[in-house]
């Protein structure tokens, strides 16, 4: 079974950092996570950092904060071995088109 991590700490109260889920991918059944999906204000220490964790380069990145929609697409394929876009949206992003 595929597993997606998310982080939204406007609702939690918690921040997922790329360090801890590094250590989760790190762990038993970390092969597992395949996505994590990113709704946080600052991108640099957010979609920024899970895009370029060393630990992190085969997952997939959702970006769940439409302002920084256009820079996630952009840095994408620029953080993949292949030059293939890691990043994609949300459908509660479209909802709002």
């Amino acid at each position: 079974m595929a597993v997606g991590c998310y982080s939204i700490s406007l609702i939690s109260g918690n921040k997922l950092s790329a360090k801890a889920l590094a250590n989760l991918v790190k762990g038993k059944g970390g092969d597992k996570i395949v996505a994590v999906k990113v709704t946080e204000a600052i991108y640099e220490t957010s979609t920024l950092a899970f895009l370029k964790h060393p630990d992190l380069k085969h997952l997939k990145v959702v970006q769940g904060w439409e302002a920084h929609l256009s820079r996630a697409f952009a840095d994408g394929p620029e953080h993949d071995s292949e030059g293939r876009q890691r990043v994609g949206l949300t459908s509660g992003i479209m909802a709002m088109a």
